[in-house]
């Protein structure tokens, strides 16, 4: 609608998104925060974490469920134990890149969308929906996971 687009086209002037290009499933372009649109990221993870204490403890049936969601949740949550690097989830059509940092002085990790900058990745994992939570509720253990590279026990730390 106008109206979104009219939202986006502030956000861009603001600095607080930019546009980027996806290879995968098919190319697109798509609009990513920027350095100082992570600094709103922050506030609503801060507002997502103050939240999540209101939620059950598992979803009921009917309840959406989203990866994007969940890996957003887990990064926010994250306190070291990894090394630093890009940490890479195919799930179904869906690009995702979890960027650690900070080393164990530290530690911090953020959600990309998209495959990420780094060519060679800490771990590279391709899934569906449903082996990426039952890995989850799991501790990493779960058939359906493909660990293109990296070392699977690294799985588990998420």
């Amino acid at each position: 609608t106008d109206m979104l687009a009219e939202r986006l086209r502030s956000l861009v002037a603001a600095g607080a998104v930019e546009q980027r290009s996806l290879r995968h499933p098919v190319p697109a372009k798509v609009y990513a925060l920027t350095e100082r649109g992570q600094e709103l990221a922050r506030i609503a993870g801060e507002l997502a974490g103050w939240g999540m204490s209101l939620l059950p403890p598992a979803p009921a049936d009917g309840d959406h469920t989203n990866p994007r969601w969940a890996l957003q949740a887990m990064a926010r949550t994250y306190a070291g134990g990894l090394a630093d690097g890009e940490y890479r989830w195919t799930i179904d059509e869906h690009e995702l890149t979890v960027v650690v940092a900070g080393g164990a002085r530290r530690p911090s990790a953020r959600l990309v969308y998209g495959p990420g900058a780094d060519s060679a990745p800490v771990l590279d994992v391709r899934c569906d929906e449903r082996a990426f939570f039952r890995a989850a509720r799991r501790g990493g253990a779960g058939a359906g996971l493909h660990v293109a590279s990296g070392d699977t026990s690294v799985v588990a730390a998420f």
